[in-house]
């Protein structure tokens, strides 16, 4: 059955339930995409099921019981007030075999009892691709490039202001070519002695602008 109350008055929703994931990351290729779900309603209620809702769609996807049939349902002790289940994510969502691609999903438990939504916080469950050999090639160049950088001569003998406006190039460059995002006016500032990009595929990286020091570092 599928328990619809996106619409029902905020009067009639009571968020008494606590909602627990069993992970709240998949890595696709490397975590199991099946999570168990857990959802512990206020003590005075003995609902029969308890509904994982998608929060986005307002659909159920999955129902929680209290049933002590753990091969099934992942519930250890019936009638101990843990309405558990098994959830298999659906992870097939990415379309380019080239990009790493993510997904949020939201989900919220809910029960109605006398005319009354019980229902949980949303919890967030992230779901992404690894890297692809394409994206790990460009970072490899980016990371190549940087790394020339800073053995050049140019950048040894450079002082910090000179420095900064030869990583704003090279970043600006890498950024033109859709490798990096990169702000260079936000480089500008001399409030910090780095400069921080962000890979297109995601991941942070940095420029540092002085020389290393033991006595500093």
């Amino acid at each position: 059955p599928t328990l619809s109350s996106q619409d029902a008055p905020a009067e009639k929703i009571i968020t008494d339930i606590e909602l627990t994931l069993e992970k709240r990351e998949i890595l696709i290729g490397h975590d199991d995409p099946t999570i168990t779900v857990r959802a512990v309603p206020d003590a005075a209620y003995t609902p029969a099921l308890i509904f994982l809702v998608d929060a986005d769609t307002g659909e159920t996807v999955c129902e929680l019981y209290d049933d002590n049939d753990y091969n099934a349902h992942g519930d250890s002790i019936q009638g101990d007030g843990w309405y558990c289940n098994r959830y298999p994510v659906d992870t097939d969502f990415g379309t380019d075999p080239d990009v790493s691609e993510d997904k949020y999903f939201r989900f919220y438990a809910q029960f109605e009892e006398s005319g009354v939504i019980h229902r949980s916080e949303t919890c967030e469950l992230w779901v992404t691709e690894p890297f692809t050999d394409a994206e790990l090639e460009i970072m490899e160049q980016v990371d190549n490039a940087v790394s020339a950088l800073l053995d050049s001569p140019e950048w040894k003998k450079a002082d910090s202001r000179e420095r900064r406006e030869l990583a704003i190039s090279l970043l600006s460059e890498l950024s033109d070519r859709g490798y990096i995002r990169f702000d260079p006016e936000d480089a500008r500032s001399e409030a910090y002695d780095a400069i921080s990009y962000e890979y297109a595929a995601g991941g942070l990286g940095a420029i540092g602008l002085e020389d290393f020091r033991s006595d500093r570092n």
